[in-house]
């Protein structure tokens, strides 16, 4: 059985995968996403196979339906993509921090 979470460090998505065996939960791999995408995986079926739906999207790509191996989560095949709504050739996303009046930072993304 694999299992997947996400964490957010700041707004950056980072997942996580983990495999219960003999009674305990051991991390298997940490995949951390890029500025201003979110991946997110699930199980296709957990209990007969170790492949993953992917769903991605961020500021520059569309929502992504891909299918991925739990081995290579990261070499995902792209199935289905909504449309995009502008092109996204050379737009790039950076990620900021600017603090508040009591010094939080406060995490901010610059698309351009």
């Amino acid at each position: 059985m694999i299992s997947t979470h996400r964490l957010s460090s700041l707004v950056l998505t980072e997942s996580r995968s983990s495999r219960y065996a003999d009674g305990a939960f051991s991390l298997e791999r940490s995949l951390k996403g890029e500025v201003g995408l979110s991946p997110s995986f699930s199980a296709v079926d957990a209990e007969t196979s170790d492949d993953l739906w992917r769903t991605s999207d961020g500021y520059t790509q569309p929502t992504t339906l891909s299918l991925a191996a739990a081995s290579s989560p990261d070499a995902a095949e792209a199935l289905k993509a909504l449309p995009a709504f502008y092109d996204a050739r050379g737009v790039t996303t950076q990620q900021f921090t600017a603090a508040s009046a009591d010094g939080t930072a406060v995490p901010y993304f610059l698309v351009s």
